[in-house]
This record gives C-alpha cells, sequence and structure tokens, in this order.
C-alpha cells in the first residue's frame, strides 16, 4: 500500500509558502496567493498519475467530525480528488469565502491516513479588523496563531515572510516568536508590523543556524536595531548568540561584543565602502560610516574586479600574502572558475605549508612536472585533498562548492580547529556527497561559505576565482 510519505503538500498563507514538504524522491510543491482576490493557488508533487483527496475546513471541524456528522460537511470550501498528471504535478486554485483558520487536508485514495496543515486567510476587506483583533489578544497576552497572521496579513513582505519560513518552523521557535509579540502595546497596523520584525529579530538571535545567517537577519533590520553598519568579524555573531529581552539589550550586547574590533568594516558581505577607479596598480580608501571614521588603504593591483567589490579586500590581501596571483600583472579575473589544481595552491600557500616535502601523490592526471604537482603532493600529504575516483586527482576540472568546503575544512582541522557537532540542514543535503556534509554544516555555522538562497547549497556549483578569495581569507580570519 502507498503511504501518505509518497505524497507531499505544503500550503502557503496568501502570497507566501507556509511550508514545504518532501516526499521519498525530495520532490517540493507549495501554495501561493492567486491572481484573482481571496483565491489560494495549491500546487505540488505526488506519485506520477496518482489520484489523492484535498479537503479544506474551518480549524475547529475535522473530517473524523464530518464522518461522526455530515451535515457539518457543508462547512468544507473545498473537498475534491483529484489526479496529478504524468509528472506527477497537480494545481488548483480555491476560492476562499470568509477570513478565519483553516485546515488542508490530503491524503493518497489508496490511504485513509490524512497530512495537514494549518493555515490562515484573511478578506481583503477585512483586513484592517482582523489586524485589530490580533493587536488586542496580543496586548492582552492572549493565545494567538501570531506566526500565521502575520503571514497572513503581510503576505506582501516578502523579506520579512521568507525569513519566519526559515527561522520560525518548529512548535518551541513559534512559541518563542509569539512570546515576543506579546504585552507590547501595539498601536496599530504598521506598528504591528514592526513588532513582528523585532520578534523575527530576537528570534534569530536564538535560533539562526550559524553566525552568517545571524548577520543577514541584522543587515535587513539594522535601522531597526539602531545599527548603521555590520562588522564583517564573524566571531562577533557567534558571541551574541541567545536569548534577548528586547532589541536594546540586544544592541548592547552587539556593541559590547564589536568593541574589541572596531577596526573592521563591512556592510551586508560587502567588505567595501567607497568608491574605487581602476588604474592599475594602486589603491583605495575604505572607510566606515558615522562621525568616528576611519579610512583604510587597500592595495588593488587589479583593473578588473569592479563586478566584486564584495571581494575587493579579500583578492587584495591575499596577494599581498603571496597567496592569490594574476592572471596577468594587471588582470585577476574574479568570475572565472577555478580549477581543482589551482584551489589548492591557495589551500597549500594559506597554511602556510608551500615549503614542505612531499612525496608523489600518485595521481595519474598529474604529471611530475605540472606546475601544480607540489601543491598537489602536500595537500594529498596532510589531508586536505585525496583527489576524486580512479586513482585521479581531478586536474583542470572545476572545483565543486562541496570540495571546495572539504578541502578548507580538512586545512582547519590541521590547524586545531575542533568540529562542533553542526548538521546539514539545507534543502538540497540528498545531493551533497557523504563526505562533505561534516564540512558544509561547520563552516556554514561559523560563516565562512554560505548557501545560495532559499535554504540551497548547490554542492556541485563551481566556484569563482574572487569566492575561494573570499571563503579563504574568512577561514584564515577565523583561525587567527
Amino acid at each position: 500500500m502507498k503511504t501518505i510519505k509518497k505524497l507531499i503538500m505544503a500550503f502557503v498563507l496568501l502570497g507566501t509558502v507556509f511550508s514545504a514538504f518532501t516526499y521519498a524522491s525530495a520532490a517540493e510543491c507549495s501554495v501561493k496567493r492567486a491572481a484573482q482576490q481571496n483565491e489560494i493557488t495549491v500546487s505540488g508533487k505526488t506519485e506520477n498519475k496518482e489520484l489523492f483527496f484535498v479537503q479544506i475546513l474551518p480549524n475547529e471541524i475535522t473530517p473524523d467530525a464530518i464522518e461522526n456528522d455530515y451535515t457539518k460537511g457543508s462547512q468544507s470550501i473545498f473537498a475534491k480528488t483529484l489526479e496529478s498528471n504524468e509528472n506527477g504535478e497537480f494545481g488548483f486554485n480555491v476560492k476562499v469565502p470568509k477570513s478565519g483558520e483553516y485546515v488542508a487536508y490530503i491524503r493518497a485514495v489508496s490511504d485513509d491516513t490524512f497530512t495537514s496543515q494549518k493555515f490562515v486567510f484573511t478578506i481583503e476587506e477585512e483586513k484592517d479588523s482582523v489586524a485589530s483583533e490580533v493587536i488586542n489578544k496580543l496586548n492582552n497576552g492572549e493565545s494567538i496563531d501570531a506566526v500565521n497572521y502575520i503571514k497572513d496579513l503581510f503576505c506582501d513582505d516578502t523579506v520579512l515572510i521568507n525569513y519566519i519560513d526559515e527561522l520560525v518552523n518548529t512548535d518551541e521557535q513559534n512559541s518563542y516568536f509569539c512570546s515576543k509579540m506579546k504585552k507590547k502595546g501595539i498601536s496599530d497596523y504598521d506598528d504591528l508590523a514592526l513588532c513582528a520584525k523585532k520578534a523575527l529579530i530576537l528570534t534569530a538571535t536564538k535560533n539562526s543556524n550559524g553566525p552568517a545567517n545571524l548577520k543577514k537577519v541584522m543587515e535587513s533590520y539594522k535601522d531597526i536595531i539602531g545599527i548603521s553598519s555590520l562588522t564583517d568579524k564573524m566571531s562577533v555573531y557567534t558571541a551574541i548568540k541567545g536569548e534577548y529581552s528586547d532589541i536594546p539589550d540586544f544592541k548592547a550586547a552587539y556593541d559590547a561584543a564589536v568593541k574589541p574590533s572596531q577596526g573592521s568594516v563591512g556592510s551586508g558581505g560587502s567588505n567595501f565602502q567607497g568608491t574605487y577607479t581602476p588604474s592599475g596598480i594602486g589603491s583605495v580608501q575604505i572607510g566606515t560610516t558615522g562621525t568616528n571614521q576611519t579610512a583604510i588603504p587597500i592595495n588593488i593591483r587589479f583593473e578588473d574586479l569592479t563586478s566584486v567589490e564584495w571581494a575587493y579586500r579579500d583578492i587584495s590581501e591575499l596577494f599581498d600574502k603571496g597567496i592569490v596571483n594574476g592572471v596577468s600583472e594587471h588582470l585577476f579575473r574574479p568570475n572565472n572558475q577555478v580549477k581543482r589544481e589551482e584551489f589548492v595552491k591557495m589551500i597549500v600557500c594559506a597554511m602556510g605549508l608551500q615549503n614542505e616535502e612531499a612525496q608523489s601523490a600518485g595521481f595519474a592526471d598529474v604529471n611530475s612536472d605540472a606546475w601544480f604537482e607540489p601543491y598537489v603532493n602536500i595537500a594529498k600529504k596532510f589531508g586536505i585533498s585525496n583527489g576524486t575516483d580512479n586513482g585521479n586527482f581531478g586536474a583542470g576540472i572545476g572545483i565543486s562548492r562541496q570540495d571546495m568546503a572539504v578541502m578548507i575544512y580538512n586545512a582547519m582541522k590541521l590547524k586545531g580547529y575542533v568540529a562542533s557537532a553542526q548538521i546539514n540542514i539545507f534543502a538540497d543535503k540528498s545531493s551533497c556527497g557523504d563526505y562533505a556534509n561534516e564540512a558544509i554544516a561547520e563552516l556554514c555555522n561559523l560563516g565562512i561559505i554560505n548557501g545560495i538562497g532559499d535554504n540551497m547549497f548547490e554542492p556541485n556549483g563551481e566556484a569563482t576565482r574572487a569566492q575561494a578569495a573570499v571563503i579563504i581569507n574568512r577561514a584564515l580570519t577565523y583561525l587567527d
């Protein structure tokens, strides 16, 4: 018998994804607001050409209740047996007649077990009155499904909704988020949105998956926190992770943590603030914003870095240390793909191992007269890289994101880094090699490497020269 585990469904509050469920083959689905007013579009994936039953009911009614009292069936807003197409895909619109809390139930026709998802729907004309009711209940400290009401009322705020989907997806996280919205003296609709964003910030400080993700949330809401620019020191975000009573309490902790490293600059993942005019060999002044400005000269050796402002400092610092080189005197080619042998050289030099002696690694595709042969041998000797398969190193192949993570992680362990038992939680972790999961999880937690968005890591994606420089420099900064 097919089980409901083969069937997946996600239901989304007006305009955004409620959640995403996966089944055996890791397919995904979602439900979004339809173009038509007061409708939602339900879409998803099942087994190919599979019959399934969908029923959407008010929150207070269950399918079992209808089975016991058929008169309650009239309150169902949707009940239908459908069939997915030859690819297992389906999609349909549902008109919701009135505001309220609902539950969508779904099961395979061949099964008798429902899976369900609760959601809130507010008719456009009633948003103000629903918001007033939510505000009153929160101000009085009453129990309310604040998460789903916020996602419903502010469905057009995709930044807020995406963060909620990422950070508030367990009962404990939901409860914590709601607790940060109660008894706050919310005055109106706009103040409700502000209160939700503050609750999200405080939830992120407790639940964010790694310092890079906390920094991302803080960058989005730095005006609410009261910070003009953020430090790039990932150790600061690691230090301030925890529970705080309110935003001023959290800001005080951030200010205290960043004091020892006030010389650092940068904002939103970029180490560059200011202007740069390419002119061959020269320098730029990188300054902080605010009243206490500093200017840090950074030598820019290359003319083609205008497309990668976020990597200026890292490329320049690694160049000055002899860890990276340009492809010519004035060109770096920052967006070119990084070959495995190029990345190995960077790592070996970054770890100060370039003068170590090592016997031949014995890779079939590494000739003894190849320029990179000494670096490959050293990397093999110290456990940084073990090649690919069939006795090859993978010379000439662009390095994948997961292999880049593994090499950096191995190099960091060589320098004394101790793993902290992190877990790879990316949605595409099934595409990651078993050998890479630990490295990906640890480096993402440290903020050394990040996903590509939408909770995806893209393990087989290839890295650019600029990206490689940034990640290596972050690792060196952490080890320092």
